[in-house]
């Protein structure tokens, strides 16, 4: 035998030695079929595997360590090899998949196991699947329907909740359900949404303010899921547009022309275009209250001087923003003010407020200039000094510059003898208000 003769056989012989060294020889094969429920039997061994549906494990426990070949009947079932009977499908712990793995367009993969060491061999599928390892071929008949994956919710722009989904091949239809969660509770109350072939369901305009679960549920003829939950979604939603907006109305008053809604029995003030520079403010309009002053009301306002009615309980957010008002008289029934209601207002603004009341209360503690209405001698008092102050000016006996004539009165700007006459009553509490 010559020498090119010996190299040949000496490389054939190596190669067959590696060969099956590389993938041992299989024995007769042994058929196994699965039995139901989450159970594979495989040489006299039942493996539970209930956590995920849908999943069928088993445990093999290798005689010698090596590379063993896997096998799947169809390229839609996935699985994994893992001594870690809690990470089933999720890892490859113990298992040395060959990097890279080898496969072929008939599912064929290695994967090096260790002698002595039990492996769980776990399997996702929703057909008739025969996976193959070794000797041994697994057969999984009418494989359990596969549950919607990848449940979402998703709000739209219209209020609308769109919930979309991986599809199971296998399903004919879907069951779209909702929940509140209540989790003081043991059960859920569910709503029954509605049914799709698709893997898409919409939601019409949700009508609440709420974290909400959508939840999923796959059916075909002889089989369906549990419901599959999406993740929490907290729903924002409009009024009913069946509601309109109130209507503004406008009423002519002796100081200019009054905006207003009706809310409830009452009006407010929505806006006021003035013919003067000191505007009062009616009580009433059309047998009808005026208790607030809404939002923005007097926004950029150019009234000097401005009396709020009487009848007011209300200001709010912005009312007197970037106006022009020089001074503000406010009454004891005003008592719910918003905390931006003067926010950029004029420098120079004066609030007049009655002693003690709740407006008064709210000045000094916002720390914004004020006064006390009916202290016209300017001593922090309302007293009977007040009174003889008017009736000095009155008399031309003091100037107008000694005095704030505009505390002398909420009902008019004009200073007469019932002006003292007002304050000398409420020193008397005849009267509660100047």
């Amino acid at each position: 035998m010559n020498s090119l003769t010996k190299i040949i056989s000496l490389v054939m012989i190596l190669t067959l030695i590696f060969t099956f060294a590389l993938f041992p020889a299989s024995s007769e094969s042994k058929d196994y079929t699965y039995e139901g429920g989450y159970k594979v039997v495989v040489p006299d061994t039942i493996y539970e595997c209930n956590d995920l549906p849908g999943t069928y494990a088993f445990q093999f426990t290798p005689t010698k360590t090596s590379v063993y070949e896997f096998k799947v009947s169809d390229m839609e079932t996935f699985y994994r090899v893992t001594d870690n009977p809690d990470l089933r499908i999720y890892m490859n712990d113990g298992a040395k998949q060959l990097d890279p793995m080898i496969e072929t367009e008939t599912g064929y993969s290695l994967y090096e196991l260790e002698a002595g060491i039990p492996y769980i061999i776990a399997i996702y599928t929703y057909k008739d699947t025969t996976f193959c390892f070794t000797d041994y071929n697994v057969k999984i008949e009418n494989g359990t329907l596969a549950y919607p994956l990848n449940v979402t919710a998703e709000q739209n722009d219209d209020y609308s909740v769109d919930v979309t989904w991986t599809p199971s091949e296998s399903a004919t239809e879907y069951l779209v359900f909702s929940l509140i969660p209540d989790y003081t509770q043991v059960e859920y109350e569910w709503t029954y949404l509605g049914k799709t072939s698709d893997a898409k369901f919409n939601v019409a305009e949700v009508k609440s303010f709420s974290t909400y679960y959508f939840a999923v549920q796959a059916k075909n003829e002889t089989q369906e899921t549990d419901r599959v939950l999406s993740n929490p979604l907290l729903t924002k939603y409009r009024e009913d547009p069946t509601e309109t907006e109130p209507s503004v109305l406008e009423y002519e008053t002796e100081d200019g022309t009054l905006s207003v809604i009706r809310e409830d029995d009452s009006f407010t003030i929505t806006g006021f275009a003035p013919n003067k520079e000191n505007v009062i403010i009616p009580s009433a309009v059309d047998d009808t209250i005026i208790k607030t002053v809404g939002e923005g009301a007097f926004e950029g306002s150019e009234i000097t001087n401005l009396t709020l009615p009487d009848s007011l309980t209300d200001i709010g957010k912005c009312a007197f923003i970037n106006s022009k008002i020089k001074t503000i008289r406010l009454h004891k029934a005003t008592t719910q003010i918003d905390n931006d209601a003067f926010k950029d207002c004029d420098p120079d603004l004066l609030i007049y407020v009655f002693k003690d009341s709740a407006a008064h209360d709210f000045v000094k503690t916002k720390d914004l200039p004020f006064r006390i209405l009916g202290d016209v001698d300017m001593d922090s008092y309302v007293s009977i000094s007040d009174v003889t102050c008017i009736q000095q000016f009155l008399a031309k006996i003091r100037p107008e510059e000694d005095f704030d004539l505009i505390a002398c009165s909420t009902r008019t700007y004009k200073v007469t003898i019932a002006e003292a006459s007002a304050i000398q009553q409420y020193l008397s509490k005849i009267i509660d208000s100047i």
